[in-house]
């Protein structure tokens, strides 16, 4: 009885431990995909940017009589 007191305790012991260390890294895990996804995000936004700067915002508006 007294043994198997004894082992318990370390296991309380070291598992807050065990437990900070795997939410750390879920942490981080979680902050390096929104940064990424961010990123994807900003780059497909300068995409489309890139993509109608060069266009006359009359063809935009859909107009077909404009020939560029």
């Amino acid at each position: 009885m007294g043994e198997e007191r004894k082992h318990h305790h370390r296991l309380g012991k070291t598992l807050p431990e065990w437990m900070e260390k795997k939410n750390e890294n879920s942490y981080l895990q979680l902050k390096q995909l929104e940064l990424e996804a961010l990123a994807m995000a900003v780059s497909s936004l300068r995409t489309v940017a890139s993509q109608n700067s060069h266009r006359d915002p009359l063809t935009f508006a859909g107009n077909s009589s404009y020939k560029p």
